[in-house]
């Protein structure tokens, strides 16, 4: 399957914003705060999808989080 997306990134690089157009209304946020320990960190995962079947979801979510972790990966090179 081939779309179009978008991926902002916000507040200094500590949130990205992401969706589809589309029936589904597909979007989500990633936000990351300082952890309760020190050099640690919190992730925040909001996502958003109307319309959407179980496992249209789960994959969904892995395409995501495997975006996420790929872009978190290429910026620590």
């Amino acid at each position: 399957m081939t779309s179009e997306a978008w991926l902002r990134v916000l507040e200094d690089g500590k949130s990205l914003e992401w969706g589809a157009p589309g029936p589904h209304d597909y979007r989500g946020r990633l936000h990351v705060d300082d952890g309760e320990d020190a050099g640690t960190s919190r992730l925040t995962v909001e996502l958003h999808a109307e319309h959407a079947e179980g496992e249209h979801i789960d994959h969904g979510i892995r395409e995501a989080l495997n975006g996420i972790k790929q872009e978190v990966e290429a910026a620590e090179a």
